[in-house]
């Protein structure tokens, strides 16, 4: 195992071989506490669910989690200085079709959520300092979850009204 990279193999609850979820939905994500429920919706069917976590420093979160060795979703976390843009930057930018600006959204004002991708900042106050916290989820691999797009965004959107204000609290930006 790499300096710095964590995997953990979650629960698994296996009968038969006849396919469906056989592994349990885990109610941490990147060490953050969450509803499992609001999680369960983008995760595909499978035997079993691995979470990787990456020591990215201690103001931010990054890790993955796989099912059946098929990379589903990634989520990652980082405190930013209040004149800081993240729908600038050009990694963003890509994956948000170009559209470079955040636009109103189910989650709120700050956010961006698209097809397979959520983005939400939130402003925060850290070290009596005042900051801002962005949130990057976004699903991946070759068995995205629900298939329909209109209801992925959904269920990002609801993964992310329960994710990012326990991320930003567990981050210590209050």
């Amino acid at each position: 195992m790499a300096a710095g990279l964590c995997t953990a193999t979650l629960v698994l609850a296996s009968c038969g071989d006849d396919g469906g979820r056989r592994y349990a939905v885990p109610d941490r994500v990147c060490g953050v506490e969450i509803n499992a429920d609001t999680l369960a919706p983008l995760l595909p069917d499978g035997k079993e669910i691995t979470e990787r976590q990456f020591d990215v420093g201690s103001e931010r979160f990054s890790c993955t989690l796989s099912v059946d060795s098929d990379f589903s979703l990634s989520v990652k976390g980082d405190l930013l200085t209040v004149d800081a843009d993240p729908f600038k930057s050009a990694d963003r930018s890509m994956r948000l079709g170009g559209d470079s600006r955040p636009s109103p959204s189910a989650l709120e004002r700050g956010a961006l959520i698209r097809d397979s991708l959520a983005v939400a900042v939130k402003p925060c106050r850290y070290e009596d300092s005042a900051w801002k916290y962005a949130v990057l989820a976004e699903l991946a691999g070759s068995n995205q979850s629900p298939e329909d797009s209109a209801e992925r965004g959904l269920a990002l959107s609801r993964f992310a009204d329960d994710f990012v204000p326990a991320a930003v609290q567990a981050q210590g930006c209050a």
